[in-house]
């Protein structure tokens, strides 16, 4: 934020916050982040749920709670047993580990996602 002293001061020497130019608003990144996204959050292990092969969507259900993560055509999959290394090697009761990009608005978008186990029920 900028605040213009000279347009916020009038003439009768008051203040006068309405003038053209006296308050700018800027976004600006944060120090050491990219400007693409917000943060990022590595080796986040859970369960995969609901999973949504058309929206490539998924919950990941972990100790600390649930987190909604979507996948993109940037996100790599690395899973060793299965060939296509896309969104279709993922399937519900899987563990695996996800590295995601935390993206303004709070969307969770994964870089990474890779198979820890199977859960067997």
């Amino acid at each position: 934020m900028d605040v213009n002293v000279a347009n916020l001061v009038t003439n009768s020497l008051s203040l006068d916050f309405n003038a053209s130019g006296v308050v700018t608003l800027t976004q600006l990144p944060l120090p050491g982040r990219p400007a693409d996204h917000l943060d990022d959050l590595d080796d986040l292990m859970g369960v995969v749920q609901n999973l949504d092969a058309t929206n490539k969507t998924f919950t990941l259900h972990t100790a600390t709670g649930d987190f909604s993560i979507q996948a993109n055509s940037t996100t790599q999959f690395e899973f060793e047993k299965c060939p296509a290394s896309d969104f279709t090697c993922l399937q519900n009761n899987q563990v695996v580990k996800v590295d995601i990009q935390v993206m303004p608005g709070g969307a969770m978008v994964a870089k990474k996602s890779s198979l820890k186990m199977t859960l067997r029920r």
